[in-house]
């Protein structure tokens, strides 16, 4: 009966933006040497989070539940694998004979997430918070106001995921607000609509690299002036063009999206894994790149490799080994919980 009742078109739009996930962060490597990998990295990073997030929403309907597990589920991994990254890190700089800078490598907050982690940390406070805030009126609106105006402000940065919590929170919040069980007939009007945000984002790309906007700002993680944007007036329009383009996306991906199981569908099912995991794999890309000069084969073993990272991380075994693992801490940590 579960099987049935699985939104397939949930799981397919997670696949296919788990991967896009990888892919991306497989770019970080040559995105700084090549125009071409720079504006696939700008490309996608107009979007995937902001879908990604509206889908982290789209399965947070049950509130107790998420507000009760939510310690289990997202904090203590989030702690864990923190302290691992970071551990990681300070390893890597001691093999690698850094020992004047060791301290820039040390564990320098248990709460500013490494990497990829701020998405783990936001998804533990939007699901604390959902309780009290799905309670306010117009809610989705004030919180894309605060999410242009947290720009302004420094202390909204990677700490505590403050910025991404605060820009990110009104896809989330649409999410959970958003019934997407419902069928909707897709018109040709709303189909084209769709497939013109891929040119629409294409050429919107073009124009922020051709102007100079830093890839950072694509990060929200930061303020505009972090980001690179000392004009605020700009930062503002920038902004407001990233919500409008995370929205479109969502219309895009709902309108265009099957519902029918595929091969996606499984990846979708698995993304947690995919998450928690791939940073580590991607890490052993570094040494291969070494070894490769020319830029479009560069480019494509990154994409091949995304593809096997994805594919194979969202295996089942991979998700119960990581669910035993996340169990088992918990149980070592926490007394069971009363019946």
């Amino acid at each position: 009966m579960e099987f049935m009742q699985r939104n397939y078109k949930i799981d397919n739009l997670k696949g296919l933006l788990i991967f896009l996930v990888v892919f991306g962060h497989g770019l970080e490597l040559v995105r700084q040497e090549m125009a071409a990998a720079r504006w696939l990295y700008v490309f996608i990073y107009q979007f995937h989070m902001p879908v990604f997030v509206f889908l982290s929403g789209c399965t947070s309907k049950n509130l107790e539940k998420g507000r009760r597990n939510a310690v289990e589920n997202f904090l203590v991994p989030f702690l864990a694998l923190n302290i691992v990254w970071n551990i990681l890190h300070l390893v890597g700089a001691y093999f690698y004979g850094d020992l004047e800078n060791i301290g820039e490598h040390s564990i320098h907050s248990l709460l500013t997430p490494s990497w990829t982690l701020w998405y783990v940390l936001a998804l533990f406070i939007w699901k604390i918070m959902l309780p009290d805030l799905c309670r306010i009126k117009h809610v989705v609106f004030f919180s894309l106001c605060v999410g242009v105006v947290a720009g302004l402000f420094d202390e909204f940065n990677n700490f505590l995921a403050l910025s991404r919590v605060i820009k990110l929170m009104p896809f989330f919040l649409f999410g959970y607000f958003y019934d997407m069980s419902k069928p909707r007939a897709a018109s040709w009007i709303k189909t084209l609509a769709a497939i013109a945000m891929v040119p629409i984002t294409a050429v919107y790309t073009c124009i922020v690299i051709r102007c100079g906007v830093p890839e950072l700002f694509f990060w929200w993680d930061r303020s505009f002036v972090d980001s690179g944007i000392e004009d605020v007036r700009i930062g503002f329009l920038l902004s407001i063009i990233g919500y409008l383009i995370g929205f479109g996306w969502i219309f895009a991906g709902n309108v265009l999206m099957t519902s029918k199981r595929i091969f996606l569908s499984r990846i979708g099912q698995h993304t947690l894994p995919v998450y928690y995991l791939h940073t580590y794999c991607i890490a052993a890309l570094f040494g291969a790149m070494s070894f490769i000069s020319t830029p479009a084969l560069q480019i494509l073993v990154i994409f091949i490799f995304s593809v096997i990272i994805t594919w194979n991380l969202s295996k089942e075994k991979v998700s119960e080994c990581v669910r035993y693992c996340i169990r088992s801490l918990n149980t070592f940590i926490f007394r069971p919980k009363a019946e």
